[in-house]
């Protein structure tokens, strides 16, 4: 049974699918913070290493193991139902959404949830941290939306996989898929980079 046709009878029986992000993954990242936060040790031990530069690599490196022991304990996660995608406590109705993409923000893959017009004013005169989370987006995007950080298992499928499941439920008409490139389907013509870096 593949991914799709796994998330699809979860979805069938049990009304909904939860998606979080891959624990073995964020242990990886861990165990490279730790590493460097070893690094640092060692520097700020050593009294011919620079103190600022110790400091500073310290520092980067603890930040890091606190964050991911966090993400490690409550790992990013949104719930897919028959309505909707609920998402930090807030619901995103199929209905409101233009599409599901796969972006890269700074190289991190994300899944962005494209806002309608209506939706995205209603956001934005709600108070809490979704108006802001949704200002941000929008600025490094240019349209209205809502990206959840990345990346999750079969990230790519389970991004097509939503876009299907919004244009199955959603009351929208279907958007035409990507182009494909050089002989590929949709699904594996390469996310968009947003906010990258130019070398």
């Amino acid at each position: 049974m593949t991914a799709t046709d796994a998330w699809d009878q979860r979805l069938l029986l049990g009304g909904e699918v939860r998606i979080s992000g891959s624990r073995w993954r964020l242990v990886g990242y861990l165990a490279i913070a730790v590493a460097f936060a070893v690094v640092g040790v060692w520097m700020w031990l050593d009294a011919a290493t620079s103190r600022l530069m110790s400091g500073f690599v310290l520092g980067f490196a603890g930040i890091g193991v606190l964050v991911f022991l966090w993400q490690i304990v409550r790992p990013v996660f949104f719930v897919v139902t028959r309505g909707g995608i609920r998402y930090k406590g807030r619901a995103y109705p199929w209905d409101d959404l233009l599409g599901v993409e796969e972006i890269n923000i700074a190289r991190a893959r994300m899944v962005l949830l494209r806002l309608d017009e209506s939706a995205a004013e209603r956001m934005a005169s709600s108070s809490g941290t979704t108006r802001t989370l949704m200002a941000a987006d929008t600025a490094v995007v240019g349209a209205p939306g809502i990206s959840i950080p990345g990346p999750f298992p079969q990230h790519r499928e389970l991004v097509s996989w939503l876009e299907a499941t919004r244009a199955r439920f959603s009351s929208r008409p279907s958007r035409p898929d990507p182009s494909p490139v050089d002989g590929q389907d949709a699904s594996a013509v390469t996310p968009r980079d947003v906010g990258a870096r130019r070398d």
